[in-house]
């Protein structure tokens, strides 16, 4: 089964966030703000089966013929600035809480309403720019399949993250990207929410990987890795050309790859 390059799109949202002092303090202040500003990249779909498919289930590495290569979480903090300090958060999943989810939604933003048969908050209804801001952020870093909806665990890890509270969210997101590349390479699940993210390291680590005829710029101090992949192929297009044909992954598995 191919695998679907599935990313979350707010733009309208986010353009309204950047331009707010006091949100782009709050996402700053919790570690979030460099991945908050750091855009996705255009779809490539023949890249991302290519990664998926050199995934190894059993021992967790990509293998490449003659050599494996380990995603680790410094790769996922130095490519997206998600912060490594701090608890590791649990982005996907439950976890213990006295309160249900009506419980935290009325005591977080008793405005909002919740999904269309879904018992998780749209938080596209939420009236404050702020917390709207964080939870998009940590459904992007969470990788879930209704990025626009907040669960109760979000809800809770928001309102931490307001305090505010630092996470280990590279820690988190390691963790989550290695489960949705072991769930597409078993055909579990076939949408792949971190294309951006796996295909700008396969772009960090193996210069085979790169499209020789593309002018690369140097990464800017402190700036995700990611950004610079993602200005060569923006998401809305333009930009470099930079695409990968399926003849070019024929030859690549011929090569002998350096990493």
């Amino acid at each position: 089964m191919v695998a679907k390059w599935k990313e979350r799109e707010h733009d309208v949202v986010d353009a309204l966030a950047i331009e707010d002092e006091g949100c782009m303090n709050a996402l700053r202040d919790c570690g979030l703000k460099k991945f908050f500003l750091t855009s996705y990249m255009q779809s490539q779909p023949e890249s991302l089966q290519f990664i998926i498919d050199a995934w190894d289930l059993d021992d967790q590495v990509f293998r490449l013929r003659n050599q494996t290569l380990e995603l680790e979480v410094s790769d996922v903090y130095f490519i997206t600035g998600l912060s490594r300090r701090g608890a590791v958060p649990i982005l996907t999943g439950s976890r213990p809480s006295g309160e249900k989810v009506g419980e935290v939604k009325a005591r977080v933003c008793p405005e909002a309403q919740f999904g269309r048969q879904s018992a998780k908050v749209a938080i596209n209804t939420i009236q404050d720019l702020t917390l709207m801001a964080i939870l998009f952020t940590i459904t992007r870093a969470a990788g879930v399949q209704a990025p626009h909806e907040a669960s109760k665990n979000h809800l809770i890890l928001a309102t931490e993250c307001l305090s505010p509270t630092i996470f280990n969210c590279a820690a988190a997101v390691t963790t989550n990207i290695k489960r949705h590349l072991k769930n597409c390479k078993r055909a579990d699940v076939k949408q792949f929410a971190y294309g951006s993210i796996v295909v700008s390291f396969f772009l960090e680590r193996i210069p085979l990987f790169q499209i020789q005829r593309a002018v690369v710029a140097d990464p800017l101090p402190q700036e995700p890795r990611m950004a610079r992949w993602a200005a060569l192929m923006p998401r809305g297009g333009g930009g470099q050309e930079m695409s990968w044909k399926p003849e070019f992954f024929i030859w690549l598995r011929r090569q002998l790859i350096m990493i």
